[in-house]
């Protein structure tokens, strides 16, 4: 029986967690069925194969986190596991199911207990803290006799799970996008009105008011009392940015961030620029590279794509490759393709720090600030002077509320670059979200001479 195609809107990344000594065979069961129906590479095993000396916690949250929905194989030796001095491992906070199953639980994310071996749910009086809202998860029984018929319940519940994110996500994007396009005529406005305030004051003079952001985000009818010149009563001010104007801003400005990183090869050089040509066909996968991104220059994504498949059949394990091909899919808004070139860079090489920074540029506009911030602090691990990864993260933390992180982030990519336009901006939106409404202008005014320029 062939492969069974998928439909071209399924997304998503399946994590499979197990014991060892508990249900080894029955997970690699689970693994090689769900393999055969999904790609290979949305699947996730065996997270403890580390280097030396690499932060295991982090990689287990950045693992789980990545993914849609965890898989707990459960079997009958599963809770009352023990280690060498006759302790529950499921006891210690360092169990390794235990750190995958709660930070799955802890963001929210799918899990699906998987019972084999006639093993039964175990109660919550029976497990730690952060494991007991797992006994609310539907469970599924899955035996040798049924195994068949068993997975496939489970695939169907996957791909259920994986068109409602999908369902999900595709109105988001288009409100976001809608909401950009208005937001960037208003902010204009805004700007233009603060200049002629700031022009007409200058002689004590009493200006127009300036008109207020509406629920909706149009220009309401209420009027703010006249501001005054430098000699009167201080200047009232101008209405704050309602929240979800601020997310949209933040959407502007990660267009402005996707360009600046896209001029980048994900080696961190500079690429050259190359004209596509028409060329002799070539052995060398880097040929097909830089004519790709020729032709990406060129905005021919089509052309650019065939590049950069052929660049991989010649040599499928160039991390960069993919990267590159992943931006382009971004372009496109095809995050889920994005997403699994990205995944694919960061297996084939591990320490790439740009390739964190893309896929948690799509974890961003997904509203998964946790993944990205995940994904984010590794790329500064493993980059500490990355100035736009701690740009991005400020802007997740932004989303989040989280003002002091925030600040501190953009202060510090600032330092490390101070001509990074887009850090400016994105300070000058938290510093204008706080009401501290002369710096954010400040900000505005320097990310402006630097070049920023909304995509």
């Amino acid at each position: 029986m062939g492969r069974k195609r998928l439909p071209a809107k399924m997304s998503g990344q399946i994590f499979i967690s197990y014991r060892r000594d508990d249900a080894s065979f029955p997970a690699g069961r689970v693994y090689d069925r769900l393999a055969a129906h999904f790609p290979k590479n949305q699947i996730f095993m065996d997270v403890d194969s580390l280097d030396p000396g690499a932060d295991f916690l982090e990689a287990v949250r950045r693992s789980v986190g990545s993914c849609e929905v965890l898989i707990a194989v459960i079997g009958k030796r599963w809770l009352n596991a023990s280690d060498e001095e006759g302790r529950r491992r499921i006891d210690n906070p360092d169990d390794l199911v235990r750190l995958e199953i709660s930070t799955a639980l802890q963001r929210n994310i799918r899990v699906i207990p998987v019972l084999v071996d006639g093993a039964v749910m175990p109660r919550s009086s029976e497990l730690p803290d952060d494991l007991k809202l797992m006994v609310w998860r539907n469970a599924l029984e899955v035996s040798h006799s049924r195994f068949s018929a068993d997975l496939g319940r489970l695939i169907t519940a996957l791909e259920r799970v994986f068109e409602k994110a999908d369902a999900e996500r595709k109105p988001r994007e288009e409100q976001d996008r809608v909401e950009a396009e208005q937001l960037q005529r208003e902010q204009q406005e805004r700007l233009e009105d603060e200049k002629r305030q700031r022009e007409g004051t200058s002689n004590g003079k009493t200006v127009p008011p300036i008109r207020a952001l509406t629920q909706k985000g149009g220009p309401s009818q209420a009027e703010t009392p006249p501001l005054t010149g430098s000699q009167g009563t201080a200047m009232r001010k101008p209405f704050g940015l309602r929240a979800s104007v601020v997310v949209v801003v933040l959407l502007l400005i990660f267009g402005m961030i996707w360009f600046a990183g896209s001029k980048y090869a994900r080696t961190g050089r500079k690429l050259a620029s190359v004209s596509p040509t028409p060329s002799p066909v070539s052995s060398d996968p880097t040929f097909y590279m830089n004519r790709g991104w020729g032709f990406y220059q060129k905005k021919d994504y089509d052309k650019a794509i065939s590049d950069y498949n052929e660049a991989i059949r010649l040599d499928p394990n160039l991390a960069w490759t993919y990267d590159a091909r992943g931006s382009i899919y971004e372009e496109r808004n095809e995050y889920d393709k994005a997403i699994s070139d990205y995944n694919n860079a960061i297996r084939l090489n591990p320490k790439f720090s740009y390739a964190y920074v893309s896929r948690a540029r799509i974890f961003f506009q997904k509203r998964e600030y946790e993944k990205a911030i995940s994904d984010l602090n590794e790329a500064i691990r493993l980059d500490p002077k990355f100035a736009l990864a701690y740009t991005i993260r400020g802007n997740n933390y932004l989303r989040k509320k989280e003002y002091e992180k925030a600040f501190s982030d953009y202060n510090e990519a600032i330092s490390l670059d101070p001509n990074l336009a887009v850090a400016y901006q994105s300070r000058g939106v938290a510093y204008y979200e706080e009401g501290n409404y002369t710096q954010a202008q400040s900000d505005f005014d320097t990310a402006k001479k630097l070049g920023y320029s909304p995509q």
